[in-house]
């Protein structure tokens, strides 16, 4: 009775150490050719970097069609001319009366700006 008990333990075993070297057979190649997310390679890294040039001619142009649109609806200021330089906003009037009324429109609405 004993051997009989210890061949049917031995091949049961046996079949387990066969199904679990099948098993291995047969995952180990499907490893190499799974592919990892970023999370579990390691991360990735990211650096930004800010153009501040183009950044400031942006916000230069965003507040110089501002300061155009204060002076339409004020209708008491005409603008001849406006560009951009060397990171200022030049601006253009007629006279020296509407320049003056301008800078008292500017004083008002933008206070961080100074004027020439």
């Amino acid at each position: 009775m004993k051997m009989v008990a210890r061949r049917i333990a031995n091949s049961e075993l046996m079949v387990w150490l066969l199904l679990c070297a099948v098993s291995l057979y047969i995952l180990y190649p499907l490893r190499s050719s799974l592919r990892f997310g970023i999370d579990l390679v390691g991360g990735t890294y990211l650096t930004l970097e800010v153009k501040t040039e183009k950044a400031v001619e942006a916000e230069l142009v965003a507040k110089m069609q501002n300061i155009e649109t204060k002076f339409k609806r004020e209708h008491t200021v005409s603008l001849i001319s406006k560009k951009l330089q060397d990171n200022s906003i030049i601006l253009s009037f007629e006279n020296v009366q509407q320049a003056q009324e301008a800078a008292r429109i500017l004083k008002i609405d933008e206070p961080e700006l100074t004027t020439n």
